[in-house]
């Protein structure tokens, strides 16, 4: 089948500027290869940059950090954990999120 020989293409860098014109509602930080404690230093340090403080998700408390490293980063069976928690966040449907999965709200 054309899946099995479909490959990922490399991550892009997207300017803070593009990300700052859209203004999302809702903002999930979920660093490749970086554990929960590590993704929330990050995030805080984005806090620094103005751009990252005036979105309106950062505003209104809609950021969440995600352990991305064991969540969306590597194949398997814990992708479905990751979209069920992403369907439950995104929806306001708490009871939709796996148990423990591994996030946190921001507050900045």
């Amino acid at each position: 089948s054309q899946q099995a020989a479909r490959v990922a293409g490399k991550s892009i860098r997207i300017p803070p500027e593009i990300l700052a014109a859209s203004d999302p509602d809702v903002v999930i930080v979920a660093p490749c290869g970086v554990r929960l404690q590590e993704a929330h230093a990050m995030t805080e340090r984005l806090l620094e940059q103005a751009w990252f403080s005036e979105l309106r998700a950062v505003r209104e408390h809609r950021v969440a950090i995600v352990d991305g490293n064991q969540m969306f980063s590597r194949p398997g069976p814990r992708l479905v954990d990751a979209l069920e928690w992403l369907v439950s966040y995104l929806q306001n449907r708490a009871e939709v999120a796996p148990s423990g999965f591994p996030w946190q709200a921001f507050g900045g």
